[in-house]
């Protein structure tokens, strides 16, 4: 009896282990790992844009993305005027700036960046990729973050609207330093492998 009870269910128990390995090993396929620590400037494009949104500086925002930019750059081209460019530069400051809960999600395609890099959020700089073969040839470097939520009531939400606990992202760079744009939504790239929920009840 003690030798069927062995067989059936340890590998029963083990099967949370073996999963959190598999997960494990896709996400050491997918991120860079850097060993141990590494200097990393507290000045690199990256850092200023995530802190530009966990301080609310929108205008910072809006200087370090790309695609704001160029958006700026187009509406100028096409109509020479200030008093345009100052009110699509309001609009989009308005879109980058409302968080609303509704929408604290992160789906298949991403999640805007303002629910990524929250006040609350503990952010830090784990791999940084400066020569590889960057499918964008806009990419210049890529630098990959651990995303800490501390308190269940604040995180991101996944699809089934569960608490966040933990997360790895990437932000893409060009040569100038401005943020390249990743995803369908917000200028992250989302590793999904990554992803631990809170644990907010039994069972969970």
């Amino acid at each position: 009896m003690g030798i069927f009870v062995k067989m059936f269910l340890t590998p029963i128990r083990s099967i949370p282990e073996q999963m959190r390995f598999a997960s494990q090993k896709k996400l050491e396929k997918t991120v860079p790992m850097s060993k141990g620590n590494f200097d990393f400037p507290n000045d690199h494009p990256t850092i200023i844009y995530i802190k530009a949104y966990q301080n609310d500086d929108w205008e910072k925002v809006v200087e370090q993305t790309l695609w704001i930019r160029e958006r700026l750059r187009t509406v100028w081209e096409e109509t020479k005027s200030y008093e345009k460019l100052e009110e699509v530069k309001r609009s989009i400051i308005n879109e980058i700036s409302n968080r609303d809960v509704n929408f604290n999600c992160l789906k298949k395609n991403g999640v805007e960046d303002k629910y990524l890099f929250t006040k609350d959020a503990k952010v830090l700089p784990i791999a940084w990729e400066k020569e590889a073969d960057f499918h964008d040839p806009r990419v210049k470097e890529k630098v990959w973050f651990s995303i800490e939520y501390l308190k269940p009531s604040l995180a991101l939400r996944n699809e089934k609207q569960f608490p966040i606990k933990s997360l790895v992202v990437a932000l893409c760079v060009n040569s100038d330093g401005y943020i390249v744009k990743s995803s369908i939504i917000g200028n992250a790239e989302i590793v999904l492998d990554s992803i631990k929920l809170w644990e907010i009840s039994k069972g969970d």
